[in-house]
Order: structure tokens, then sequence, then C-alpha cells
């Protein structure tokens, strides 16, 4: 009961799902994060039943490594919620066990760092430009990238086909010396105009 009170009223988002990446709860934070006003709300559903249905892909990819044995922690992606509300958010997930050590779903905890405005958009934008020389389209497919988009969802939002998208974003990685795509966005992350904020 103890457990489960402090799990209810810890201040980060809380929530788990089962192997087949159904929600099977959540704590107070995280139904308030995504306007479910029960537990009910989400109880049975997938992301793709909840406000980041867009980023769905995504986050499912993500959540079968965790089922494979794979661990998240403090991980920094923007996330959108009720209102398409952005945050940037520290993520961290692991994999649900039973008592024999068997993985039986996923868990979750999330840390709200801040809220992205329009004004940050413009100057991440900027520093891109800037710093690394990105053209007009680099630019919008890795601030895209950033938001949690996938290659499918960018090519559609900039009229592009997903090659294009993929062909722009290889450009970006070798300006950025990337060698993955997780390195491009947490490289991306540590740009002044978002570390600023980080710091406020």
């Amino acid at each position: 009961m103890l457990l489960e009170t402090l799990i209810r009223d810890f201040p980060y988002y809380v929530f788990w799902k089962d192997r087949e990446l159904v929600y099977q709860g959540g704590n107070n934070q995280f139904l308030q994060a995504i306007g479910a006003p029960s537990i009910h709300e989400i109880l049975n559903k997938t992301d793709y039943d909840l406000p980041w249905k867009a980023t769905a892909d995504q986050y499912r990819d993500t959540d079968l490594k965790i089922l494979a044995g794979e661990k998240i922690i403090n991980q920094r992606e923007v996330r959108y919620y009720e209102g398409g509300l952005q945050k940037m958010t520290l993520i961290n997930k692991m994999p649900l066990k039973d008592e024999k050590g068997i993985i039986v779903g996923i868990v979750g905890v999330h840390q709200e760092m801040f809220v992205l405005d329009n004004n940050q958009h413009d100057v991440f934008i900027s520093e891109l430009k800037n710093e690394y020389e990105l053209t007009k389209r680099q630019e919008s497919c890795l601030l895209y990238l950033v938001k949690g988009m996938s290659y499918k969802q960018i090519a559609k939002a900039l009229q592009l086909s997903p090659k294009t998208v993929e062909h722009y974003l290889t450009i970006i990685r070798k300006k950025m010396s990337c060698s993955s795509r997780s390195e491009l966005i947490q490289k991306a992350l540590q740009l002044s105009s978002i570390k600023n904020s980080l710091l406020k």
C-alpha cells in the first residue's frame, strides 16, 4: 500500500505497459499530463490512442528494444501532450520483470524539464544555420526529428519523399559528426538555445 501511494504521488510521470505495449497503469502526474481524468482512460490503450499518436511508431520501436532487455537512462526528448503542448522531457525506460526475472512489460519514468515555445524553436533553427551551415530543408528535417517524428512523418510534413528526408539527415549527421540518429538528436539538444532553457 505504501509503495502504491509513493508511485501515485511521485512528482515524475510514471507508467507501465504489458508485453503487447498496452498501458496497464500510470500515476497521477502522468494522467494529468495526458488530460486523463482517471486511470480508466488509459487502461488497455496503446500509444496510438493517446495525444502523441503521431509519434507512436517511434515509441513502439523503442519499447520493443526495452522488451529485449535494453534500458534508456536520462535521454532527452521532445514529447507531445494534451492540447499539442511540447515539453523537453528526460526519459527513463526499463524492462518490467516478474518474481522469476522474466520480462513481462516495460516501466517508464519521465521528468518534465521545460515547455518549448515558438521563440525557442526559432532560436534553435538560427543556431543550426550559424553553427553547422545547414540548409533550410536540413534545418526543418532536424527540428522535426528532434520533435520525435519518423522519416515518413517528416516527409509528409515537408512534402518530400522519405528517401529525400533520409538523404538530408545523412548529410546532417556528417556535418554534425554523428554516427547515429540518437547521437544526432542528443547533439542537437546541446545547442545553447536548449541548454540555457534547462538552466532556468
